[in-house]
């Protein structure tokens, strides 16, 4: 199989092709990698595969590419069409491919944020996430904590900003992971988002918003993880084979799994800041202010930081608290879920079941059979 791919890569200006081989892994990927400054390789998972020993069936599609380098300069970077192009609703949709160094990682994140709609908008909701919709030019302000391979970025472009009639919308992601952090910054850019790379460090001054017409999305984007308190430093537990269960050291992130099945990690050093001092540096008031007070755009949040909920929410000062209009936090261990009600009742949003507010807990599926691993739940709350 190896040699008739590479002979047919020789004298070819596209080639597509159906493999047992997984991307990302072994010399067969490793031949496309150095073909890769003459072709764009893009993967698809075409079926999932009785009698084979992977279990599934790829599709690889090789392109002549432009350029005379490699884009894909990360080892082991592989690119995963997630929706072919066509028609989403109404409208002309684009294909949607990330780079990624785990395809079934990706996967299982589209279906959970694009069609399972795991952080919202319920089903029973009025608008997204029941939030109000302004006059049009009112920019809805969403937080990303946990900002991963940056698809929920993408998703709201693609389902929040999605006609010239949509509010503009402000999107602040974080994403402590180096590498996590590279990846998410380039499928955001290779998706057309307008994205505003901050790196380990906040603006000096506040307002570092551009011009938003209806219907734009505008990402900034820091290499930071969100804590209640600012300026610390912490060790990061990253797994590369599974960047979306990495997470602050101190969280054990490793005891989700079950004994001698746990991924091979790196330990890093990454900068912490609060929430409301990263809404001060991009909305506005200079290093001096520690809340947002004088604006009055309301704020959306998703959380998903491996078991860093509670010191993420509280990182928000009381003022940032009221302009809350909606959230969507996975919840690690019945402590943190108590933890989270509290400061979701402290901040004004009910109980659960209180009619059209207030909020609602969804015990959570475990993908892990370790000992250790906490039960996992997703709280929704709303005004």
């Amino acid at each position: 199989e190896l040699q008739v791919v590479s002979d047919a890569l020789q004298s070819s200006g596209c080639l597509i092709f159906a493999s047992v081989a997984r991307p990302g892994y072994g010399p067969f990927y490793a031949m496309l990698q150095r073909l890769e400054f003459k072709f764009r390789v893009k993967v698809q998972l075409l079926t999932e595969a009785r009698g084979f020993a992977g279990g599934q069936i790829w599709a690889y599609i090789c392109e002549k590419s432009p350029s005379s380098e490699s884009e894909l300069a990360m080892p082991g970077l592989v690119r995963v069409i997630l929706e072919r192009g066509g028609i989403l609703g109404s409208r002309p949709s684009k294909e949607l491919v990330v780079c990624t160094k785990n395809p079934e990682e990706a996967m299982f994140e589209h279906v959970e944020m694009f069609r399972e709609h795991c952080y919202g908008p319920l089903e029973d909701d009025s608008g997204a996430w029941g939030l109000r919709t302004g006059d049009g030019d009112e920019p809805l302000i969403v937080v990303d904590a946990g900002m991963n391979l940056g698809l929920f970025c993408i998703y709201l472009q693609r389902h929040l900003c999605n006609s010239a009639q949509s509010r503009p919308v402000i999107c602040l992601a974080f994403e402590p992971a180096p590498e996590s952090y590279e990846i998410a910054v380039r499928n955001l850019r290779d998706a057309g988002a307008r994205t505003v790379d901050h790196g380990a460090r906040m603006p000096e001054t506040g307002r570092a918003i551009g011009n938003l017409a209806p219907g734009s999305l505008e990402v900034h984007v820091f290499q930071m993880a969100l804590s209640a308190d600012a300026g610390a430093a912490e060790s990061f537990l990253f797994f590369p084979e599974s960047s979306a269960n990495s997470a602050l050291a101190r969280h054990r992130p490793d005891a989700k799994w079950p004994a001698g099945a746990v991924p091979g990690s790196v330990e890093v050093q990454v900068p912490c800041c609060r929430l409301s001092d990263a809404l001060a540096s991009i909305l506005g008031g200079g290093e001096e202010v520690t809340s947002v007070a004088g604006c009055s755009w309301p704020l959306f949040l998703k959380v998903d930081v491996e078991g860093a909920e509670v010191e993420v929410l509280r990182g928000l000062t009381s003022e940032d608290w009221r302009r809350v209009e909606g959230l969507a936090v996975e919840i690690q261990g019945e402590e943190h879920l108590d933890a989270v009600r509290g400061l979701c009742a402290s901040a004004g949003f009910g109980t659960e079941g209180g009619g059209s507010g207030g909020l609602r807990v969804a015990l959570q599926p475990h993908a892990f059979a370790g000992p250790e691993a906490p039960e996992l739940w997703m709280l929704y709350g709303r005004r």
